[in-house]
């Protein structure tokens, strides 16, 4: 599934989740401009990423009192615990938004066709194979979103808002949409575990910029 929003015609937020097609990038990066900005250190990683966490973790123990921030009457969702952070998919999802953004590509499958699910069992996560095909294409645990435009209307506070982007669905939301993998809703509701990568990338020839999410929510084995 696939949502594009135009906002003031300088900022576009697109949303991908449990899709295979491709969302090229079209501005070219500077791979300067990228290895500058992996050099700022792991740290600032890691917290702004469980910032991110926070931000959803507060949506799902209280829903309803979110609504209007987000835009979307959340009333009739059921509150959820809160999700358990894993610094093994923060590191699979990390490796995810960088390969995005070198290789300028938008996709649960990566160039050569490979989607993020194997790499989640192989680092020891149980996934749902009743409900959920498992294939080396498949990335069925793994929401996307990416801002893009000019640098001024880009988001000031992405972890926030990148993880409202995600619960808004464009205000429709799926069958398997973004809103039911964050917020546990149906044969979601017994995943527990989560891990977010973040990445944010300047064009200054073109005064324009992205900001790149993934959000990998499964549950780990007993």
């Amino acid at each position: 599934m696939k949502k594009c929003i135009q906002t003031a015609l300088l900022l576009t937020v697109i949303l991908v989740v449990g899709c295979s097609k491709e969302t090229p990038v079209e501005p070219e990066v500077s791979a300067m401009i990228i290895d500058t900005m992996l050099q700022d250190g792991s740290d600032s990683w890691w917290l702004n990423s469980k910032a991110a966490m926070g931000y959803l973790n507060d949506v799902r123990e209280n829903p309803s009192q979110f609504s209007a921030v987000i835009g979307l009457d959340l009333r009739d969702v059921s509150a959820m615990p809160r999700l358990v952070w894993s610094d093994t998919l923060y590191k699979i999802a990390r490796r995810k938004v960088i390969d995005m953004a070198k290789r300028q590509y938008f996709a649960h499958r990566n160039p050569e066709g490979l989607g993020i699910d194997q790499e989640i069992v192989k680092s020891g996560f149980e996934l749902d194979t009743e409900n959920y095909l498992i294939s080396p294409s498949t990335s069925n645990y793994e929401s996307l979103a990416m801002r893009s435009g000019s640098e001024n209307a880009l988001t000031s506070n992405p972890m926030r808002d990148l993880i409202y982007d995600l619960i808004y669905d464009g205000g429709v939301g799926g069958v398997d949409g973004h809103r039911k993998h964050l917020l546990g809703i149906g044969d979601r509701r017994t995943l527990n575990t989560i891990g977010i990568g973040m990445v944010r990338v300047s064009i200054p020839s073109k005064g324009e910029g992205r900001q790149y999410m993934c959000v990998i929510i499964t549950k780990k084995k007993k």
